[in-house]
């Protein structure tokens, strides 16, 4: 069974509500801007085959702490809070 779990980040003091994902050949990010009406969803692919790595090549770090210099994730949310969202925010 599965259950589906939301986070919350703010940013220059606007929250944002998110819940992102990856498996082996996508990357996932749904976003909610509440404050400016408008949310958004991203399904990308990847090079990633989902085949485990040589254990040799592991890093420690859990796939809930992604590496926010190295993740796609967390690149894609920078690019939709910067830049998409403030473009479409609706006026309260």
């Amino acid at each position: 069974m599965m259950g589906l779990g939301f986070f919350v980040v703010e940013v220059a003091g606007h929250r944002y509500i998110y819940h992102d994902g990856d498996q082996g050949g996508f990357s996932s990010e749904l976003l909610i801007d509440r404050a400016g009406r408008s949310a958004s969803i991203l399904a990308v692919n990847t090079t990633d085959t989902g085949a485990p790595e040589p254990a040799t090549t592991l890093h420690p770090q859990s796939n809930t702490e992604p590496d926010p210099n190295t993740d796609l994730r967390q690149t894609l949310r920078t690019v939709l809070i910067e830049t998409v969202f403030p473009a479409y925010a609706k006026a309260p």
